[in-house]
């Protein structure tokens, strides 16, 4: 499954992942929402890697579809 992946998809929806707000502190635009991405900029050596996030959607995929086969075949 994971080789059949588009790698230039894949980043494109790391990037859309790192912007997913968690939850939005404070309600309105006093401070900042966490998001994914600030999540994992917390990480230094992980800040800004897109490709960090396509590995776990990538990941989070191949699980998926081994769930549903598995579930599948029960």
């Amino acid at each position: 499954m994971a080789e059949k992946l588009d790698q230039a998809a894949l980043l494109v929806a790391a990037r859309k992942l790192r912007r997913l707000r968690i939850e939005t502190i404070g309600g309105r635009k006093e401070r900042a929402a966490r998001t994914i991405g600030s999540i994992i900029d917390r990480e230094g050596d992980l800040k800004g890697d897109d490709e960090f996030v396509a590995w776990m959607i990538k990941n989070a995929l191949r699980y998926y579809a081994e769930a549903i086969i598995s579930k599948a075949t029960a």
